[in-house]
C-alpha cells in the first residue's frame, strides 16, 4: 500500500511539473501589451502621430480595462505593410 500510495505522489509530482513547465514557457511567449505611449516613444514620433495613425490607418488596438492598448506584433506588422503610407496621412 504504501509504495502505491509513492507512485501516486510521485506521477502527481511529476504531472505538476511538467503542467508548470508548460505555463512558465507559455508566459514567457507573450509580450507585454503596448500603450499609446509606448508606441509613440518605439516609433520615435508624437502621441498625437500615434493617434492619427489610428484614424488614418490600419493600425488595430483593443480595449483592457478602458484604456487602448496594442499587440507589438501588430505594430511591427503595421511597420512592415505597404500599406502604411496611406493618402491620408501622407502629406
Amino acid at each position: 500500500m504504501a509504495s502505491y500510495l509513492q507512485d501516486f505522489k510521485m506521477d502527481l509530482y511529476v504531472t505538476f511539473r511538467n503542467e508548470l513547465e508548460r505555463q512558465l514557457s507559455l508566459r514567457s511567449r507573450i509580450e507585454p501589451l503596448m500603450s499609446v505611449k509606448e508606441v509613440a516613444h518605439a516609433l520615435n514620433v508624437s502621441v498625437r502621430t500615434v493617434e492619427d495613425l489610428l484614424t488614418f490607418s490600419d493600425l488595430k488596438t483593443i480595449w483592457v480595462g478602458g484604456q487602448r492598448r496594442f499587440l507589438p506584433d501588430q505594430v511591427r506588422a503595421f511597420l512592415e505593410s505597404p500599406k502604411r503610407k496611406s493618402k491620408e496621412y501622407n502629406r
